[in-house]
Protein backbone atom coordinates (compact mmCIF):
# COMPACT_ATOMS: atom_id res chain seq x y z
CA UNK A 1 0.00 0.00 0.00
CA UNK A 2 1.27 3.46 -0.83
CA UNK A 3 2.62 5.65 1.95
CA UNK A 4 0.02 8.38 1.29
CA UNK A 5 -2.86 5.93 1.72
CA UNK A 6 -1.38 4.69 4.99
CA UNK A 7 -1.07 8.25 6.30
CA UNK A 8 -4.66 9.02 5.27
CA UNK A 9 -5.83 5.91 7.15
CA UNK A 10 -3.86 6.99 10.22
CA UNK A 11 -5.48 10.44 10.20
CA UNK A 12 -8.90 8.81 9.96
CA UNK A 13 -8.23 6.56 12.96
CA UNK A 14 -6.81 9.46 15.00
CA UNK A 15 -10.05 11.36 14.37
CA UNK A 16 -12.11 8.32 15.35
CA UNK A 17 -10.20 8.08 18.65
CA UNK A 18 -11.55 11.54 19.51
CA UNK A 19 -15.12 10.79 18.45
CA UNK A 20 -16.04 7.33 19.71
CA UNK A 21 -15.10 4.63 22.21
CA UNK A 22 -15.71 1.67 19.88
CA UNK A 23 -14.98 1.29 16.18
CA UNK A 24 -16.17 -1.55 13.94
CA UNK A 25 -14.40 -2.09 10.64
CA UNK A 26 -17.35 -3.45 8.68
CA UNK A 27 -15.37 -4.87 5.74
CA UNK A 28 -13.33 -7.12 8.02
CA UNK A 29 -15.66 -7.54 10.99
CA UNK A 30 -12.98 -6.30 13.38
CA UNK A 31 -13.92 -4.35 16.50
CA UNK A 32 -11.58 -1.94 18.29
CA UNK A 33 -11.85 -0.25 21.69
CA UNK A 34 -10.67 3.37 21.55
CA UNK A 35 -9.54 4.77 24.89
CA UNK A 36 -6.90 7.27 26.03
CA UNK A 37 -5.69 7.91 22.47
CA UNK A 38 -5.09 4.17 21.94
CA UNK A 39 -6.76 1.49 19.84
CA UNK A 40 -7.14 -2.04 21.12
CA UNK A 41 -8.47 -4.69 18.76
CA UNK A 42 -10.67 -7.42 20.19
CA UNK A 43 -8.73 -10.07 18.24
CA UNK A 44 -5.26 -10.70 16.87
CA UNK A 45 -6.79 -10.71 13.38
CA UNK A 46 -7.89 -7.11 13.99
CA UNK A 47 -4.32 -6.18 14.91
CA UNK A 48 -2.86 -7.85 11.82
CA UNK A 49 -5.51 -6.39 9.48
CA UNK A 50 -4.89 -2.88 10.82
CA UNK A 51 -1.12 -3.31 10.37
CA UNK A 52 -1.75 -3.78 6.63
CA UNK A 53 -3.19 -0.27 6.16
CA UNK A 54 -1.13 1.92 8.53
CA UNK A 55 2.58 2.35 9.22
CA UNK A 56 4.42 0.40 11.91
CA UNK A 57 5.17 3.67 13.72
CA UNK A 58 1.43 4.30 14.07
CA UNK A 59 0.90 0.76 15.36
CA UNK A 60 3.68 1.17 17.93
CA UNK A 61 2.34 4.49 19.18
CA UNK A 62 -1.44 4.06 19.04
CA UNK A 63 -2.35 0.37 18.84
CA UNK A 64 -2.16 -2.13 21.68
CA UNK A 65 -2.16 -5.88 21.34
CA UNK A 66 -5.47 -7.58 22.10
CA UNK A 67 -6.01 -9.47 25.33
CA UNK A 68 -3.96 -12.66 25.48
CA UNK A 69 -0.46 -13.96 25.79
CA UNK A 70 1.05 -12.52 22.60
CA UNK A 71 4.68 -11.84 21.74
CA UNK A 72 4.86 -8.55 19.82
CA UNK A 73 8.19 -9.40 18.17
CA UNK A 74 6.87 -12.73 16.82
CA UNK A 75 3.69 -11.09 15.58
CA UNK A 76 5.66 -8.43 13.71
CA UNK A 77 7.87 -11.09 12.15
CA UNK A 78 4.73 -12.74 10.77
CA UNK A 79 3.27 -9.39 9.64
CA UNK A 80 6.48 -8.53 7.80
CA UNK A 81 6.41 -11.92 6.06
CA UNK A 82 2.80 -11.28 5.00
CA UNK A 83 3.81 -7.91 3.55
CA UNK A 84 6.73 -9.46 1.64
CA UNK A 85 4.49 -12.18 0.20
CA UNK A 86 1.81 -9.71 -0.84
CA UNK A 87 4.42 -7.57 -2.62
CA UNK A 88 5.57 -10.66 -4.54
CA UNK A 89 1.99 -11.43 -5.56
CA UNK A 90 1.29 -7.87 -6.73
CA UNK A 91 4.29 -7.81 -9.09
Amino acid sequence: MEENKRITNELYFKRMMNITKTYMWLDTGNIYDLNDNKMKPKTLKGYVDLSQIVRKEFMDKYVELPEGDFNKMKIWKIINNIKKESKKCSK
